[in-house]
């Protein structure tokens, strides 16, 4: 939650949580999809965005606008320019786990899983 917060999001929801049901939006950023999701979306302020990246579809149905869908594309001089920030620290990276390539099969199921708070990493 803290990177968010460190982007410039000035609150920031768990996804399952608890929310107030006056609670709204002004933007929703989707890196998950499905029905959880949809259910934030519905409470976007006029004039909000939303925003996915993933290919679990968010039902429009009730959505204050449509969701854009965000993709990454290959771009080997943007991605070297990530690589320099993160070398520099000024872009971090939090690491949820460091595990032995010959354990890709667990690191798989522990991101299935989710709720990590960073990124798995397979050492070589």
């Amino acid at each position: 939650m803290s990177g968010a917060r460190a982007l410039g999001a000035d609150d920031v929801v768990v996804l399952g949580a608890e929310i107030p049901p006056e609670t709204a939006f002004d933007h929703v950023l989707d890196t998950v999809g499905g029905p959880d999701v949809a259910a934030l979306c519905r409470r976007v302020a006029v004039g909000g965005r939303i925003r996915t990246a993933t290919t679990t579809p968010i039902d429009p149905q009730g959505l204050p606008r449509a969701p854009e869908f965000v993709a990454g594309r290959p771009d080997g001089e943007q991605l070297a320019a990530l690589l320099a920030d993160v070398l520099r620290g000024s872009v971090a990276v939090p690491i949820a786990e460091r595990l032995p390539l010959d354990a890709a099969v667990e690191a798989h199921y522990l991101v299935e899983r989710g709720g990590l708070g960073g990124k798995v990493l397979l050492q070589m």
